[in-house]
């Protein structure tokens, strides 16, 4: 009766359209009956019943939990809910032959309302269900999760009182079986049998993929069903070779990469003027023009000073490939030249895959002679950082717990405090550097961390017209606009710094805000958005100032792995293979992140459209990434390493 009540709240509340409920129904008797008949006849069987009775039971539960709706129909090619209510199935199979009725229904329950609730707060927090990957970020997510308000709607509440009413109905009508033991046996190793045959069928016969369910950039397709996005991602954890690698490819790319890296440092050989310029890079945490989504009008300022700086700095707009989170990704772009479109969705190369020395940014820099320092006024513990960044080759780093104290707002580190700090630093980098070498300082901010729903902090921005209706966004303003603030006075002290400094400051993603503001500033309903609206969220400024003077310029709309290289070459300094090699792919990609690619034309393509995955420098780009990460016995360090040509 519990279960019958909260179902038809479920559908009185739109959660769940009648039809749906009333198939949900219909399927949920009938493998009630195949259960007791089985039972009755054929008792080492009884399991089959009971798992696809719980399988779709527990399905819809783990969906209204995770998306506040369900409905068996889907944008998908193939039957994708009924895949995925079938892995729950699988799952309930493990159980049981693990401990038979009760222990699979307590299990599987448990899993399921576990699993739910982490959709429902990823949702809000990032905008995305639960990846696998998640689970090595744990504490990373642990570190953050005090600025965050989870919101309980009452469609989740309910979901929740349906999964528990539903593990209780399951727990009364499945108590098991009296059996003998060769059939206690059967019905031990069957259901395990059944579901390794099921997981075989989707990862490893095509199951998944022939019925249009895999991963590409348009996730909406089988976003609709927690479970089997969860599963898509999974399946793409396993990195294969790239078409065409091999250690003879290799060795054609190095030539022809050197060779031309070879003639690109010829011009630097002869223009040397003098001793290289210091360059700070400010990452600054969720820093973004919210006005780059679409129209709207605030009753106070937020972005005057970045608007001035384009008259006097090189600025243009990089396209992130995360968006709420995930920062790490954004570093590992920038300082690298990789780009996160060749590796699973949700993935952190951080955590995952940086398990040896490789060259970046740091290493070209100090190259040059520079001397390097990292500075995140968070704790060290996050996305594996410490050991990244020693692998990178930071001469030295700095966390939120080298001080003793900090200046905090919402819990995370003032941008005020943050650039005090950097000053000192700088300062003191300079003091033990020779005059003819430069310092290099890359600073992650944390100021303006999500999520925005903290009562002791007033906003003083308001969506005019709206006021009050966007909460989330009009803290996130309010937070930039403090921002722009201090980021002014930083560069105002850089201004009376004799020896030559070159900042470039840029955001890692945009924040997740309120769906109704999308709406409101698309002009239409953001539920299903083409490729180049999509990508609109995923768009970030970026400055490239001197304290001695650029010719400005808008350098248009390009991505986070390039950025480096147009930093090294306003600085006037020889690049690696590979950073020439990005330089030259940028003029015929100008943009590739983890959604999508867009070409010098402007055209958008998804990642596994023929156009980008059949272009032959995407191909080489493709390789020389998967060199770079998964084979270090064939890890081409010329190519990644700068060789300075005489001067």
């Amino acid at each position: 009766m519990l279960v019958l009540t909260c179902a038809a709240v479920l559908t009185a509340g739109g959660a769940v359209p009648l039809a749906d409920a009333a198939i949900t129904a219909v399927v949920l008797i009938a493998f009630l009956a195949l259960r007791f008949i089985t039972g009755k006849y054929v008792p080492w069987l009884n399991w089959i019943g009971e798992a696809l009775f719980c399988g779709v039971g527990f399905y819809v539960s783990a969906q209204v939990l995770s998306l506040g709706e369900f409905t068996w129909t889907s944008t998908a090619d193939g039957p994708l809910h009924e895949l995925g209510a079938l892995w729950i199935s699988a799952l309930y199979a493990v159980f049981y032959a693990l401990g038979h009725s009760r222990f699979a229904v307590c299990a599987t329950g448990a899993l399921s309302l576990i699993f739910g609730c982490a959709n429902y707060a990823l949702e809000q927090f990032r905008g995305r269900p639960f990846l696998l990957i998640d689970l090595s970020s744990i504490e990373t997510a642990l570190n953050v999760s005090g600025s965050y308000t989870l919101e309980l709607d009452a469609v989740f509440i309910t979901g929740v009182i349906y999964t528990l009413a539903f593990a209780l109905l399951s727990w009364r009508i499945f108590p098991g079986a009296n059996m003998g033991r060769l059939s206690n046996a059967v019905g031990r190793v069957l259901p395990i049998a059944t579901a390794c045959v099921y997981v075989y069928l989707c990862f490893y016969s095509g199951l998944m993929y022939r019925n249009g369910i895999y991963m590409n950039w348009n996730d909406n397709e089988f976003r609709s069903s927690s479970v089997m996005y969860l599963l898509a991602t999974a399946s793409t954890l396993d990195i294969a070779e790239p078409e065409g690698y091999s250690e003879e490819a290799l060795d054609g790319i190095v030539l022809h990469l050197m060779e031309n890296a070879g003639e690109e440092n010829a011009y630097y050989a002869t223009t040397d003027d003098g001793s290289d310029p210091d360059i700070i890079v400010v990452m600054s945490e969720s820093f973004s023009d919210t006005r780059e989504l679409g129209e709207f009008e605030t009753d106070e300022e937020f972005f005057s000073f970045f608007d001035e700086l384009e008259n006097e700095s090189i600025h243009g707009h990089v396209y992130s490939s995360v968006i709420g989170g995930n920062t790490a990704n954004s570093e590992y772009e920038f300082l690298t030249g990789d780009t996160c479109a060749f590796l699973p969705t949700g993935s952190v190369a951080y955590q995952t895959y940086i398990n040896y020395p490789v060259g970046t940014l740091v290493s070209t820099l100090e190259g040059h002679g520079y001397s390097s320092a990292m500075f995140h006024p968070h704790w060290s513990t996050g996305w594996n950082r410490v050991q990244v960044y020693g692998l990178f080759g930071f001469d030295r780093t700095l966390w939120r717990d080298s001080f003793a104290s900090t200046s905090t707002l919402r819990g995370y580190t003032t941008d005020r405090w943050d650039y005090e700090k950097l000053i000192e630093l700088y300062e003191e980098q300079r003091a033990a550097q020779s005059d003819d070498e430069g310092v290099f300082i890359f600073n992650i901010t944390m100021q303006n961390h999500g999520g925005y729903t903290n009562s002791s902090f007033e906003s003083d921005v308001h969506v005019a017209g709206y006021e009050g209706r966007f909460p989330v966004t009009e803290q996130y303003l309010s937070l930039i606009k403090l921002t722009n603030e201090e980021t002014k006075s930083l560069i105002d002290y850089f201004r009376g710094v004799d020896r030559e400094v070159i900042i470039l400051f840029f955001g890692d993603h945009q924040p997740k805000l309120e769906k109704q503001f999308y709406d409101l500033v698309y002009g239409h309903d953001t539920t299903n958005l083409q490729l180049s609206e999509f990508q609109r969220q995923y768009i970030t400024p970026f400055y490239i100032w001197s304290n001695k003077g650029l010719e400005a310029r808008d350098e248009g709309y390009t991505s986070i792995n390039y950025l480096s290289q147009l930093l090294l070459e306003t600085a006037g300094l020889e690049n690696t293979p590979y950073g020439y090699f990005l330089s030259d792919l940028q003029e015929e990609w100008p943009v590739i992140n983890a959604n999508g690619a867009m070409d010098a034309e402007g055209n958008w393509y998804y990642l596994s459209d023929e156009e980008f995955t059949g272009d032959p420098q995407i191909g080489t780009y493709r390789i020389l990434q998967y060199n770079r990460l998964f084979d270090p016995s064939e890890y081409r360090d010329e190519l990644y390493q700068l060789t300075l040509s005489s001067r």
